[in-house]
């Protein structure tokens, strides 16, 4: 039996930056990765962040929010309440055996979503990823900088392994 190795992706958050001063951020405006949106509130007297939206874009952040904004039916998130802000989440480097950019995000941005999903400070409007899903490689995801999510999710965590072999090999945990 061949092990089926889990390869390690590193995705660097960047600080929560408001919607409207995305642009000034030039580090990420044509970077594809993910995105997590969020809104501030304040909850007795304590300012809150609650996250309504994980995406992903192959091109770009910036024309990726322009689509948002300016479809025919806009992204749910559009419609929600509040002064919104975006964290930018860079992926440092793709592993080997990664052959399809749109499913190697689509992966990345489903366990993102997973990981997160029943959290206190989540209202999740995202129309896909949230029950139904896919996956189309197995990673360890580790995120570093600023970020919301675990530090470690490992993808095997979050669906059965039927092999028994790799079973006792699972590395990474939720935390």
């Amino acid at each position: 039996m061949v092990l089926n190795r889990l390869q390690t992706v590193y995705i660097k958050w960047s600080n929560p930056i408001a919607l409207e001063n995305r642009a000034n951020s030039c580090n990420y405006c044509a970077e594809e990765g993910l995105y997590i949106i969020s809104t501030r509130y304040l909850s007795h007297g304590e300012e809150r962040e609650r996250y309504i939206y994980v995406g992903e874009t192959r091109k770009g952040f910036d024309i990726r929010f322009c689509q948002h904004l300016n479809e025919r039916k806009p992204s749910p998130w559009v419609s929600v309440r509040g002064r919104k802000y975006v964290r930018f989440g860079k992926i440092c480097n793709t592993p080997t055996c990664v052959n399809n950019l749109k499913w190697f995000l689509l992966t990345l941005e489903t366990f993102i979503i997973q990981s997160i999903k029943d959290s206190p400070d989540v209202s999740l409007v995202n129309n896909r990823q949230v029950k139904d899903y896919t996956i189309y490689y197995d990673f360890i995801i580790e995120n570093t900088g600023c970020r919301i999510v675990p530090k470690i999710i490992c993808t095997r965590e979050l669906y059965k392994v039927i092999d028994e072999y790799d079973n006792e090999n699972i590395i990474g945990k939720l935390h």
